[in-house]
């Protein structure tokens, strides 16, 4: 029995001792023998209107890559200009110049464009490239590359602020050509879920047309005593537009008139038929519409003429055909005939 007491902890305890030093040799072997972990390239796209979300992107992904050790931080950019302010944006470009980390910018793919200020996300750039078919106010100085694989081959041999960089090496095919292959491995940067949603919602398209469901669905609630669901919706809308249009350059102007016209929408709807308010409103809405946004960093920013029409038009159903049926019906299910009650005199 004392023998059996003695036994059992000695055993354990050579088993820990021996998983212990099996442990620290298959570590030393794995490092000797194995491969070394492969460099990486980070890289984030750019897309749409560079706005606060996009411009906070880049810095987060430039102290991700600073943290990891990135080989280098490759931009995919496809962008048609900049709304954040002058200093803001200014502050980005010397940022991008200023780290440690080698930066590349890719425009691509292929009908992808960098335009008015965003041309600027080049200037500080160790290596820039286009796909063929591309856009850019400024195409001067930058390689050609198909593809994002090409643009990161593309960086071999390149002499970065952080030195020459090795990014692909020449193997030879079944043919007998010599092609170069990368060597790093590419790892893509995405901003969070909400960030995303945030700049969709501050695109023009998008910030417009909420602006204008969210005008419709409290004239719906107005007249048509809706229970909440479309007021509830209504601030939704309204609420996210109100973030669009505040990153966006929105007038003053195409916003009042935009207004005016829900408003006059309203007395016509109130009437019960399309008349002189009516036409009014519509004016002012094709008015602000065409008002609505100004020009942001050294270029406009335009509304689609796909999401104005829609805009237009689907509000002016809505108010012409929609409204004053539902005005009328819900009239009518309270007992009141609206031609009897027009006909009727006081003491008949």
């Amino acid at each position: 029995m004392a023998l059996r007491r003695f036994l059992l902890p000695s055993a354990a305890l050579a088993c820990l001792l021996f998983g212990t030093v099996a442990g620290v040799v298959g570590g030393v072997a794995a490092a000797q023998n194995g491969d070394k972990p492969r460099e990486h390239v980070n890289v984030l796209g750019v897309n749409g209107l560079i706005d606060s979300v996009v411009a906070d992107s880049i810095h987060d992904a430039i102290d991700r890559a600073e943290r990891e050790g990135a080989l280098a931080l490759v931009l995919q950019v496809d962008s048609t200009g900049v709304v954040v302010s002058r200093p803001e944006f200014a502050a980005l470009i010397k940022r991008l110049g200023a780290t440690s980390v080698p930066i590349g910018v890719w425009v691509g793919p292929a009908g992808a464009s960098a335009e008015h200020a965003a041309i600027a996300l080049l200037r500080p750039a160790d290596l820039g490239g286009r796909a063929p078919g591309t856009s850019l106010s400024a195409p001067g100085g930058i390689i050609l590359a198909p593809t994002l694989g090409d643009f990161v081959v593309s960086l071999d041999g390149v002499k970065s602020r952080a030195g020459t960089l090795s990014t692909a090496e020449v193997e030879v095919n079944d043919a007998g050509q010599p092609r170069r292959r990368p060597t790093v491995d590419v790892r893509f940067v995405e901003p969070t879920l909400m960030a995303r949603l945030l700049h969709i919602v501050a695109s023009p398209a998008v910030a417009y047309l909420l602006l204008l469901a969210g005008a419709g669905l409290v004239l719906l609630e107005l007249f048509s005593l809706g229970g909440g669901l479309a007021a509830a919706t209504a601030v939704v809308c309204l609420l996210l537009s109100a973030y669009g249009l505040a990153e966006l350059p929105t007038r003053s102007l195409g916003l009042g008139l935009i207004v005016a016209s829900i408003v006059a929408f309203g007395v016509d709807i109130q009437a019960g038929t399309a008349r002189f308010w009516t036409a009014a409103g519509a004016i002012a809405l094709v008015a602000g519409t065409r008002t609505l946004f100004g020009g942001g960093l050294d270029g406009p920013v335009g509304l689609p003429w796909a999401a104005a029409t829609f805009g237009i038009l689907g509000l002016l159903l809505l108010v012409v055909r929609a409204m004053p049926s539902i005005v009328r019906s819900r009239t009518t299910a309270g007992g009141l005939n609206p031609t009897a009650a027009a006909a009727a005199q006081p003491g008949d």
